[in-house]
Parts: structure tokens; C-alpha cells; sequence
């Protein structure tokens, strides 16, 4: 008898862990999504328009791109996200043109995102 409650005992114990490590990586994800939102109005607020050479390209597990760029005497890399519809327009070493922000050159926002 005593077996059984403390089996169920753990099983709740296991489901109850289980619920707060997933509702704390849903905020993690939430907060992630809000600060990139933020930025991209930061950018589309005061922008200013520069061509960039895509350094890195990742289609695993979500799409992403590391795009090189010159803005003001210095050069920039950055990572952004692309709409997955343009997966087969541009590849690595392909110039790209990026909006990025006036007041903080490091933030950008490139022609393959659906927010550009």
C-alpha cells in the first residue's frame, strides 16, 4: 500500500516538473519573440538601406542568415531570420540588401524577412 502512494506520489511530482520546466521555456520563447519585435521597430523607425554579402545560411531547425555589411566606415555581421518561401533565392556569398538602424548600425533586418 505504502508502494503505491509513493509511486503515485512521484508520478505527480514528475508531471508537475514537467509543466514548469515547458511553461518556463514557452516565456523564454515568448520574451525572445517581444525583444525581436522591439527591435525591428527600433530599425523601422530610423533606417537606413545597405547591401550585404550573406555569410552563413541555416535552414535546420528554422532559417537563418549571417549577412556581412558596410555602414559608415565600419563593417557589420549580423543574423536574421528569412521567410522559408525564399530558401531557394539566394545562397551564401550572394549580396542581399538589409535595413538597419541609424542610431544602432548592429541591428538589421534583411529583404528575405517577412518584417523587411
Amino acid at each position: 500500500m505504502q508502494s503505491k502512494t509513493k509511486n503515485i506520489f512521484n508520478r505527480v511530482r514528475l508531471f508537475v516538473s514537467m509543466g514548469i520546466m515547458i511553461g518556463v521555456l514557452y516565456l523564454m520563447a515568448l520574451k525572445s519573440s517581444n525583444n525581436r519585435l522591439r527591435e525591428i521597430a527600433y530599425i523601422k523607425r530610423d533606417f537606413g538601406i545597405a547591401k550585404g554579402i550573406v555569410k552563413r545560411k541555416k535552414t535546420y531547425k528554422g532559417n537563418s542568415l549571417s549577412v556581412e555589411y558596410y555602414v559608415e566606415e565600419f563593417f557589420y555581421e549580423a543574423k536574421d531570420s528569412f521567410d522559408g518561401k525564399y530558401e531557394n533565392d539566394f545562397n551564401e556569398g550572394d549580396s542581399i540588401t538589409v535595413k538597419y538602424s541609424t542610431l544602432k548600425p548592429e541591428l538589421i533586418i534583411n529583404q528575405f524577412n517577412a518584417n523587411y
